[in-house]
This record gives C-alpha cells, structure tokens and sequence, in this order.
C-alpha cells in the first residue's frame, strides 16, 4: 500500500498527499496498516516526474490474528499527475497497480499454503492549502475499482478460491515538511 508548496512546487503528488519529484525524482516511502484481524507494514520506492507519469514497487509483510504466519506481498502501481486549474494547487491522479501475496505455508501445520493477488484503478484528488514551502497541509479523497482473490491449497481447505470486487473510498491529510519529508494518515473505508 502510501498515497497528496509554492505553486512551483505544488505540481507533483498533491493528488497523493505526498512530497513533490521536484524536491527528488525518487521516493522512499514506508506504511503501516491496521485491519480487523490484520497489521501490514511495507516500504516502497517510487519514481516521476515533476509534471506527468510516476511508477513505483513495493514489499511488505502482512500478520493475522487467528493464525501464526505472515503473508509477504510485492506490488508495482502507475499513475499519472494531472493538475486542475493554472495555480496547480489541485491535483488529481489516475492510477493503476497490483500486488501478489504468498504464503503463509502450512498454515497451523494443516498443510494449507495461502496465496492471493490484487490489482485497483483509481482516481485520486489532492489540494495543496497554505504557501510555505516548509509546511503544507494536503487534504486528499479518492475512490478506486479493486479485484482481490485468495486461494487456499493443499490441506483440509484443498483448492478453496475466493475473489471479490469491491469500491474503496480513502480520505487522507498529507503533511508535508520542508518539501522532502511527508507523513500522510488516511482511511480506506472498502
């Protein structure tokens, strides 16, 4: 999962709630997440422009529950900044990603591997407030079409498949500090 300064500066990742490319073409990124039955952490390296496309990877570690086990999962994700208006204070981005989660294997020793795979497309608009480079505030909201499926093999459970497709809704503030350093809290409510 991670997603919106002068108006010279407020052309890049505002959609996200995160610092602009034009502070570094590359951004480091880690996230942590916290579920009903579930915490995931992940980190992320992320590549673009100051105006147009931007892409990144990412590899976490997913932890349940009701079982011992992680899931470990690998993702990339493609948007697309796009600014509103001539001041380039909104933003919104259209983006596209996916992600692959393997195990846990022989989960509780039943002999059952779980595996699953996800991809979204959404849009996500971000609005640069106040005009120190130092300090933003970057309230975001977006809205994103996801496909997930679950498989279960081997074990009791023996070739169990799940998939769903599903609206996610997210609501962020992006704080943006010195233009290099963001720390952006957010909800996605499915």
């Amino acid at each position: 999962v991670t997603l919106l300064v002068s108006p010279l500066v407020a052309d890049a990742q505002t959609c996200l709630g995160l610092a602009p490319f034009s502070a570094g073409r590359v951004q480091l990124a880690a996230g942590a997440s916290f579920g009903n039955d579930s915490k995931a952490f992940d980190a992320g390296l992320t590549f673009g422009s100051t105006t147009g496309p931007f892409a990144g990877v990412s590899v976490g570690t997913t932890s349940y529950d009701e079982f011992d086990g992680n899931t470990t999962t690998v993702g990339a994700q493609f948007g697309w900044q796009a600014p509103i208006g001539t001041d380039n204070r909104i933003q919104l981005c259209p983006g596209v990603g996916a992600v692959y989660g393997f195990g846990p294997d022989n989960i509780e020793g039943s002999g059952t591997d779980l595996s699953s795979w996800g991809a979204f497309f959404g849009l996500q608009l971000g609005f640069s407030m106040g005009s120190n480079p130092q300090f933003r505030v970057v309230p975001t909201v977006g809205a994103a079409l996801a496909y997930s499926k679950l498989e279960l093999e081997g074990g009791f459970f023996g070739g169990l498949e799940e998939d769903d497709t599903f609206g996610i809704f997210t609501l962020g503030l992006g704080l943006i500090l010195n233009t290099r350093v963001s720390i952006l809290p957010s909800v996605d409510i499915p």
